[in-house]
């Protein structure tokens, strides 16, 4: 049993099919799936983290969003609570897709309070 759990929300977003769900999956461990299913809303995975010569846990609760705009007032809800790290991720032959990232980390960024404590990746 670890002495000591931390625990951290990290949020994933960008367009649809631009990889994000590939992107959880290969940290998750899973193989890459040749069939690509659109994530309906969002999903939740947990990946735990234990450092090398260390007791504690690192419980990483990531959250997968969907990139239909239809799913952005739920995605607004529940994004901007308690984040750690921010994955944003864009195809690099869909320029559009940078440009919307862009946005959407100006939305995020927008409601996130602890600004200067959140990890920030863009993929």
């Amino acid at each position: 049993m670890p002495s000591e759990i931390s625990r951290h929300k990290c949020v994933v977003l960008g367009d649809s099919k631009v990889g994000k769900t590939a992107i959880v999956q290969a940290l998750m461990g899973q193989p890459f799936a040749s069939k690509y299913t659109m994530t309906p809303g969002v999903e939740i995975s947990v990946k735990g983290i234990r450092p090398t010569n260390s007791d504690s846990l690192i419980e990483c609760f990531i959250y997968d969003f969907s990139g239909k705009d239809l799913y952005t007032p739920l995605t607004t809800q529940l994004w901007s609570k308690n984040v750690s790290i921010i994955i944003g991720v864009f195809d690099v032959n869909r320029e559009e897709s940078f440009y919307s990232l862009q946005s959407q980390m100006t939305e995020l960024l927008k409601e996130i309070t602890n600004q200067e404590q959140v990890i920030g990746l863009i993929l």
